[in-house]
């Protein structure tokens, strides 16, 4: 059904709601918000309670069809749905850069300020904005286990080609070693990964698709990840990184556009998928034997 409401409507919905407080018992929104005034409101009650006034029943998301659908109707009456997490992750990667550094000097811990954003925050911000269809993703950061890690990481993994990070291929956001960039890559296995299996897995994903859009193709430049490479006392295991991926686009973290880096999380999360799923071989390219578990062993051994 398709729903005509005005701006009217929807102003005298928000009026309502501010009125009665008690609408929005069972009616808040966890993801997205409308805003208006500095308020913020559940955008699906919002659009209720209009309908309500025009005449019409009480309708839930369902009644739309889609977020898509409903939103549309609220942003083509020019108010802002926002998710509830936009800015949260540009947020969360400056008070990492400004605080690592710090962390560092202490004792490595889970209970340490920079563990909890690459560990917990942000891989649940991503989990959110992830479409749910791709729900067999498992999300997980690290900035080292015992020892701190020189690049951290967030990576995305589907269990039926990446069961750790040492084989097989996935999504990770790596953190140069300086805490001013991130880069959003499909990489592979560097630690374990014979270099013969790192030219197959990149040979079969460009056999699919050499391109998604928005993205680089190829090794990452060197001096990507390895900034500091002298003051880090001649750490290589950046330049691991740097040349066994295959796909990347930079961002700088004190200018980071969450919007645009949302847009092309999901471009290359479609595109893992299709390359898992393309044909039996996408899911036989790494050895089963390995498991996440020996991906923290390797990161540990290697100081990454």
């Amino acid at each position: 059904m398709k729903y005509q409401l005005t701006k009217e409507a929807v102003l005298g919905a928000i009026e309502r709601i501010d009125d009665h407080p008690e609408l929005l018992r069972g009616r808040q929104s966890y993801i997205y918000d409308l805003l208006y005034n500095g308020r913020d409101y559940p955008p699906i009650l919002v659009l209720s309670e209009a309908n309500k006034l025009m005449g019409g029943k009480e309708v839930t998301l369902k009644d739309f069809g889609s977020t898509e659908s409903a939103f549309k109707i609220l942003r083509d009456l020019k108010f802002e749905v926002k998710n509830k997490s936009q800015g949260k992750l540009s947020e969360k990667l400056l008070r990492f850069s400004d605080i690592y550094d710090v962390d560092r000097k202490q004792k490595f811990s889970s209970a340490l300020e920079s563990y909890k954003i690459i560990c917990k925050d942000i891989p649940q911000l991503l989990e959110v904005n992830i479409p749910s269809e791709f729900n067999n993703l498992k999300i997980q950061g690290s900035i080292g286990q015992g020892n701190f890690a020189n690049y951290p990481w967030i990576g995305i993994f589907n269990s039926s080609v990446s069961t750790s990070a040492t084989v097989g291929y996935y999504i990770v956001l790596l953190i140069s070693d300086d805490l001013q960039k991130l880069y959003l890559t499909l990489n592979q296995g560097s630690t374990i990964q014979s270099k013969e299996e790192q030219i197959r897995i990149s040979k079969y994903i460009y056999g699919i698709s050499d391109r998604i859009p928005g993205f680089i193709k190829g090794e990452l430049p060197e001096g990507s990840l390895v900034v500091n490479l002298k003051k880090n006392n001649g750490n290589k295991n950046g330049r691991k990184y740097e040349e066994t991926n295959i796909f990347y686009r930079a961002y700088a973290i004190n200018q980071f556009d969450e919007n645009d880096f949302y847009q092309h999380l999901n471009k290359l999360v479609v595109a893992y998928h299709k390359y898992v799923h393309h044909s039996p071989e996408g899911q036989e390219l790494i050895n089963t034997a390995f498991s996440i578990d020996s991906f923290y062993n390797a990161l540990t051994a290697a100081n990454l």
